[in-house]
């Protein structure tokens, strides 16, 4: 059996829509593999679980309801640390910018939200200093 971290993206999106894999699971497998990997990778320039888990739960709710948001409904994603995203700063990799600044959602986040794709935000990928 494939773990719920393995599958495509479109695989774990199917799955949640049937019923079949739950996006909780999906984003504790995410946050497992990234424990695991991040000391050696270094992707990742923020993380917020519990943010996560909070909306992977609703999410949850939601898809048994067959209240599906979008396409990526309770898959995990990462949004660039270029483009700004609702209550996670923004640091692009770069000393000049402030790690407590937080910002309202970059037309790239927006569209995301708006669109109702509907996937979970995990955090932000780094990126090279601009």
């Amino acid at each position: 059996m494939t773990a719920s971290i393995d599958l495509t993206t479109t695989e774990m999106a199917a799955a949640i829509a049937v019923g079949t894999l739950d996006p909780v699971i999906t984003v504790t497998a995410a946050y497992a593999r990234i424990g695991a990997r991040e000391p050696a990778v270094y992707a990742w320039a923020h993380l917020d679980r519990e943010r996560a888990l909070r909306d992977a739960a609703v999410m949850a709710d939601e898809a048994k309801a067959g209240k599906l948001r979008g396409p990526l409904h309770g898959v995990p994603v990462g949004i660039k640390d270029v483009f700004h995203a609702e209550g996670m700063p923004t640091l692009a990799n770069s000393k000049t910018m402030d790690p407590a600044a937080t910002y309202a959602d970059s037309g790239v986040a927006a569209a995301l939200r708006r669109d109702h794709f509907g996937q979970v935000r995990d955090g932000r990928v780094r990126s090279r200093c601009f």
